[in-house]
């Protein structure tokens, strides 16, 4: 718990500079100064080197009640510390992975075991991990490795990662409109993956602009109803193709991934480029010791 200094009564705005968050709002004759170990909920930067306090004269409104930033949503980190450093995902964020298949799988592989770990290490402390595999490129041996590199009990990571593998683009429509739902209620969840979303629209020859539109559009108005305590991840691969132009929805948080190693890696936030940054594709590998 940080430290409380008097000062003149007002409206107190609370920013993080590093993500250029909106932390808190509060009216109070007192100010909040963040102990050291205090972090941004939502950047992970340390509170105490990046909080920003902006006063402004009080009004009327009626404002939200104090929170310390430990209080605010559940988030979950990548053990990377470049990414870390400025994006963590929360359980209201609707995120995307873009790039090669095989970097942008072992992401999503490191996310699963990770969001099974307590808040204590970054993870969300969520009963599952939900993952539609649109495109049949699921690892378990890599899932298995970064659970092993943790000190996990493997059958219980695997036990508790639910895997649904869809062959047409009607079936994956059909599990997320129609089952998704039911099957987050069923193992509450707090985590939703969607693996290579885009396989099957760029593979099937049949399937017509217009259909393939229509279909996607669906899938993701329904991704965008499930609850706000619900964190989706949606990856998707490069490649060349007649739906390339594909109408994709706006993601709050998104990481392009480079083909080459050393990988190039560019994160955004609403559009914004919070980073850049090159590392060795053994960095997504290998995980920090505990």
């Amino acid at each position: 718990m940080g430290n409380w200094n008097n000062i003149t009564q007002h409206v107190v705005q609370y920013f993080c500079t590093k993500c250029n968050t909106l932390l808190r709002e509060i009216s109070s004759s007192i100010e909040y100064v963040p102990s050291g170990s205090e972090q941004c909920p939502y950047c992970s930067n340390l509170l105490s080197e990046s909080l920003k306090i902006r006063r402004k004269k009080s009004d009327k409104a009626k404002l939200p009640k104090l929170q310390t930033a430990y209080d605010l949503t559940a988030k979950l980190t990548f053990d990377i510390q470049d990414i870390d450093n400025s994006m963590a995902l929360s359980t209201e964020d609707r995120a995307c992975i873009i790039g090669s298949r095989r970097y942008a799988n072992l992401l999503v592989t490191r996310l699963w075991v990770r969001a099974l770990m307590s808040q204590r290490y970054g993870g969300l402390a969520s009963k599952s991990v939900l993952c539609i595999d649109a495109g049949n490129s699921t690892n378990l041996y890599q899932c298995v490795n970064f659970a092993r590199q943790y000190g996990m009990d493997i059958r219980t990571v695997l036990r508790r990662i639910i895997i649904s593998r869809a062959f047409t683009i009607y079936q994956l429509a059909g599990l997320v409109i129609r089952k998704l739902p039911e099957v987050i209620h069923q193992f509450s969840t707090k985590i939703v993956v969607i693996s290579d979303l885009l396989n099957m629209f760029l593979d099937d020859p049949q399937i017509r602009y217009r259909e393939a539109q229509y279909l996607l559009n669906q899938i993701m108005n329904a991704l965008w109803k499930l609850p706000r305590d619900i964190l989706v991840i949606v990856s998707m691969y490069n490649s060349a193709s007649k739906y390339d132009k594909l109408i994709l929805p706006n993601f709050s948080k998104q990481i392009e991934l480079s083909e080459s190693d050393p990988l190039q890696i560019r994160l955004l936030q609403n559009k914004r480029t919070l980073s850049e940054f090159t590392m060795p594709e053994n960095a997504l590998r290998i995980v920090s010791a505990r």
